[in-house]
Parts: C-alpha cells; sequence; structure tokens
C-alpha cells in the first residue's frame, strides 16, 4: 500500500469565503433599498379620525354613542366612513356577552362598505 493522502481544506475555504466577500460587496446597492409609498396630498398631514363603534349586550349597535335604528342605518354610516379621506380608524368593541353572530353581521357590514381600517378593541371587565 501506497502512502495516504489527506485533503487540506483550509486553504480551499479561505479562497471561497474571500469569493463570497467579494460578492457581497458587489451587489448592486439598488437591491437593498426598501421602497415606501408615503402620503401625499392636501390630506397628508391630517391624522385619521377615530370612530367608536360599540354592540352591547341586547345586540344594538353604536356609532359614537349614538345608537343605530337599524342595519340599514349601519351601513349608512360605514359607506360615509369608507369614502373619507384620510381614512378613519373604525374601533369595534363588543359587550363581552354580545352573541358572536351580532359581532360578525358588523364586520361584515364594514366589509361590503370597503371600510380601510377597522381595530378591534377588547371591552373591560
Amino acid at each position: 500500500m501506497g502512502p495516504q493522502f489527506q485533503l487540506n481544506a483550509t486553504p480551499l475555504m479561505d479562497v471561497l469565503l474571500v469569493l463570497l466577500i467579494f460578492l457581497v460587496l458587489t451587489l448592486p446597492a439598488s437591491t437593498h433599498l426598501t421602497r415606501l409609498d408615503l402620503a401625499v396630498g392636501r390630506n397628508a398631514g391630517r391624522a385619521p379620525d377615530l370612530i367608536q363603534i360599540d354592540i352591547d349586550a341586547d345586540g344594538q349597535v353604536y356609532w359614537n354613542g349614538v345608537p343605530a335604528q337599524n342595519d340599514g342605518q349601519l351601513e349608512q354610516w360605514l359607506a360615509g366612513a369608507a369614502e373619507q379621506l384620510p381614512a378613519p380608524v373604525l374601533r369595534l368593541s363588543p359587550d363581552r356577552h354580545a352573541r358572536y353572530a351580532r359581532v360578525l353581521e358588523v364586520l361584515a357590514a364594514a366589509q361590503r362598505q370597503h371600510v380601510a381600517r377597522l381595530a378591534m378593541s377588547p371591552t373591560p371587565d
């Protein structure tokens, strides 16, 4: 049997690491950019309104403290809010004893009217 040779991989790894560093440094700077679309226009500096929507345990919906007479009125309010610029934030706060189905009805109405910003707010104990 002849002599056995072992491959020394250290110089090979050094060359590969140098090539990797050159590759990272020569990548175009455009691949490292993050594009941001900032709001522009006459309402760009105005903070969005906050609209509080409450649902009590009986399923009654309140729009900033004013009770909605029926679901049609709620849909009208939601449609008006969806048209505002900047889009207002609608904060939905259902009572902890409100029916889940009623909360879903209000969420579905907001979706039908294309409300852009809706937040769920926990109710206090």
